[in-house]
């Protein structure tokens, strides 16, 4: 696998998977460049996994919509979107937005909180 494409996942008690978070090397780079200003929402348990999926995207200076990241987590709930945020970090290599797009969701307003507290 190539050794900038990043994947981190959490499993439960009993090995099972509970969170999921994965971007490649394109994504990285992208949210590097372009990730100032960052748009953070889920679906609700529309996939094969009955689990809601995350998607961070940003627009590049083409105003082309770009995904950055994608996670599925185990629910809606503020520590599972901590711990999403907390990947975004790390694969972006430590960057951190000011300005972060949402759909009001309070576990989502919570973990941008907790993450980005300059957001």
């Amino acid at each position: 696998m190539d050794g900038t494409y990043f994947l981190r996942y959490i499993e439960d008690v009993e090995g099972r998977l509970e969170n999921l978070f994965w971007c490649d090397k394109k994504s990285r780079i992208d949210y590097k460049t372009f990730g100032h200003v960052l748009a953070f929402d889920s679906t609700y348990k529309c996939n094969a996994y009955n689990k809601p999926l995350v998607v961070l995207v940003g627009i590049n200076h083409n105003r082309k919509t770009m995904t950055f990241d994608c996670a599925l987590v185990i629910h809606k709930k503020e520590s599972s979107f901590i711990w999403v945020l907390k990947q975004l970090v790390e694969a972006g290599d430590g960057q951190k937005q000011e300005t972060i797009i949402t759909d009001g969701d309070k576990a989502m307003v919570n973990a941008i909180k907790a993450v980005f507290p300059k957001a």
